[in-house]
């Protein structure tokens, strides 16, 4: 595996980088090849003036994305060169449009030959039998999704959320940290109450042994004796099956804690000889349920609540081979 492919999305602006530079060097040796002189970077302005009626300075930046600046720059590069000319509009003596000359009339009846093969060639090699590229697609939705998100503070958001998460610690029901795990608890029974298992008794009679000869098992994610996130399990020995509930702060939510949490609570389950885990959560908490589905849990049933507080998905999960859920 070549260090593009191990660093993933690090790469990425190395590698579309590298992409672009073969190409633009691949085209400079196609003209070159047949007797052009035509810049690559000449491309952009010779294909809106050869395509847009009415071209201005200001409609450049706008279709190619660029500052107004950047666009009268290669305007005027092209202009020293004899390919355009520039004139001011009678109405508006503000805005400045762009044309061929004769000259670059001559140049861009030389080029489209170049064009014709080199978009048939691409074609080929990105959108076999026909059909739109992928590439283009994703190159696409690359590019909405790099306009809408602000890289730089997403990236420092994360940072700040990594460190967090960093110093948070997993550990077993504490008598000392009962009350801020009774403060995550009722706080997501106000807002999910059909996601409980059955049986409460364990939320006042921590950690005894509690109604039906069950103990609770109790893993809490602790920040500065904050409790993020818990996870719960009521095991039943005689069936060998476990009732979960998983509790959490919707802000403070990471796929990754809660993946370190239930790694934790299914090796303790497992050591209690537990074949069978049920588990209910609401059919909106989509990033928990793909947790859910990528550690085996498979969907048992849909619930919803008598008294209207949403619909709640069933899912269970076995830990040994050969048994249904």
């Amino acid at each position: 595996m070549s260090i593009y492919e191990n660093a993933g999305t690090l790469f990425l602006g190395s590698r579309l980088k590298r992409l672009s530079d073969q190409f633009l060097s691949d085209l400079g040796k196609i003209y070159e090849g047949a007797g052009i002189s035509f810049e690559p970077t000449w491309f952009p302005i010779f294909y809106l003036l050869d395509t847009t009626e009415d071209v201005t300075i200001s409609r450049i930046a706008k279709q190619l994305e660029i500052t107004h600046s950047g666009a009268s720059q290669m305007v005027t590069s092209l202009k020293k060169k004899g390919f355009v000319e520039i004139s001011r509009i009678c109405q508006d003596r503000r805005l400045k449009t762009v044309a061929f000359t004769a000259r670059g009339k001559a140049k861009l009846k030389e080029i489209k030959p170049v064009w014709r093969a080199l978009r048939e060639s691409m074609d080929d090699l990105l959108s076999p039998k026909g059909q739109r590229s992928r590439v283009l697609g994703l190159l696409e939705e690359l590019e909405a999704g790099m306009a809408r998100m602000d890289l730089v503070m997403t990236v420092e958001k994360r940072l700040l959320f990594n460190q967090f998460l960093d110093e948070i610690e997993i550990v077993p029901y504490l008598a000392e940290l009962h009350d801020a795990l009774m403060a995550l608890v009722l706080g997501w029974i106000a807002d999910n109450p059909h996601t409980l298992h059955r049986d409460v008794n364990w939320m006042h009679q921590m950690p005894f042994t509690v109604s039906g000869g069950k103990m609770p098992l109790i893993l809490m994610a602790v920040h500065q004796k904050e409790v993020i996130c818990a996870c719960v399990a009521m095991p039943d020995s005689r069936n060998h099956s476990a009732e979960l509930s998983l509790v959490f702060k919707v802000d403070r939510f990471s796929t990754h804690l809660v993946q370190a949490l239930w790694d934790q609570m299914n090796e303790q389950l497992e050591k209690k000889g537990i074949f069978h885990a049920i588990i209910r959560t609401d059919i909106t908490h989509s990033s928990l349920l793909k947790i859910l589905q990528k550690n085996g849990f498979k969907l048992r049933e849909v619930e919803k609540s008598a008294a209207g507080h949403g619909t709640c998905m069933c899912l269970s999960r076995n830990f040994k081979k050969g048994i249904k859920s």
